[in-house]
C-alpha cells in the first residue's frame, strides 16, 4: 500500500524494527481517536520520531495491515 509514500526511508533504513510500533498503531486505530492516515504526525508529536521515520513504520504498518 503505497498511500503514505512520503519517505525514502525503508524498513531496512530504520535504526529498530518497525514492527515493534504496530501494537500502538493498532490500539491507535482501534480507540478512533484519529484517522491514520495522520499517524505519522502522531508518532512524531508523541515519541519524537522524525518526518521519514514516522513515515515509514506507518507504511510498513500498512502493509501488515492489508
Amino acid at each position: 500500500m503505497d498511500n503514505l509514500n512520503h519517505t525514502q526511508l525503508t524498513r531496512a533504513d530504520l535504526p529498530f524494527e518497525a514492527a515493534e510500533w504496530f501494537v500502538e498503531l493498532d490500539e491507535l486505530q482501534e480507540s478512533g481517536q484519529i484517522n491514520m492516515f495522520g499517524a505519522p504526525k502522531w508518532l512524531r508529536e508523541h515519541y519524537g520520531f522524525n518526518k521519514e521515520q514516522a513515515f515509514a513504520i506507518v507504511n510498513a504498518w500498512m502493509e501488515y495491515k492489508s
